[in-house]
């Protein structure tokens, strides 16, 4: 799977390469990298108020800080969070039946809605192996127990103003290392990150 850079202002963004030229994946592309690259800026600001205090080294309630003025501000305003909704799934083992859940967020981007799920995890980028529970059965459920249960309720209140609706998982993995931190550790993670981005896309 081969991978492309986009650089905007400064934020280095890599992203898998496809030929893809349908309008909803135009549109979810163009929405993952402007939420991508206004996260980054956000970020930016922590270090140049010499804080390591960044959002990303603790969970998915503290990538709000940076997610959601980047929403509002990417969607002109139109977006919520933990908006309610109601699930059913009728997969084999994700059977869901009329529960109560919430979306993390909605929003309104280029004429389309988007429906936005996001999880954190941590994962040691010098080991040969992804934390199966911590990291893979995370977006499991959110790929499937969360997003693929929702589909009816969101066609009721999302759609009627535009031209359809886009679901999106975002899976943010913070990599770490039980070395001190060091040039030759940043340098390394540099170099096996397109490595990395690619074992957890395949």
């Amino acid at each position: 799977m081969d991978l492309e850079l986009k650089l905007q202002q400064g934020i280095k963004i890599l992203l898998m390469k496809s030929e893809n030229s349908e309008e909803y994946y135009v549109i979810g592309k163009s929405f993952i990298t402007d939420l991508l690259n206004g996260m980054g800026k956000l970020s930016i600001k922590y270090h140049k108020h010499q804080l390591i205090d960044f959002p990303y080294i603790y969970g998915e309630r503290q990538l709000d800080s940076i997610i959601l003025p980047t929403l509002s501000k990417i969607c002109d305003g139109a977006v919520l969070a933990e908006l309610p909704t109601k699930r059913n799934c009728f997969l084999k083992s994700h059977e869901i039946e009329d529960s109560s859940g919430r979306i993390d967020y909605w929003c309104i981007y280029k004429d389309y809605s988007i429906i936005l799920e996001v999880k954190h995890s941590f994962d040691a980028f010098l080991t040969n192996k992804t934390r199966e529970k911590k990291v893979v059965e995370k977006w499991e459920y959110m790929t499937i127990d969360q997003l693929q249960s929702i589909k009816d309720d969101i066609k009721q209140q999302c759609e009627e103003n535009t031209k359809g609706i886009i679901r999106l998982g975002l899976h943010f993995i913070t990599s770490y290392s039980d070395k001190q931190p060091s040039i030759t550790i940043i340098n390394k993670y540099s170099k096996l990150l397109p490595i990395i981005i690619k074992t957890y896309i395949k």
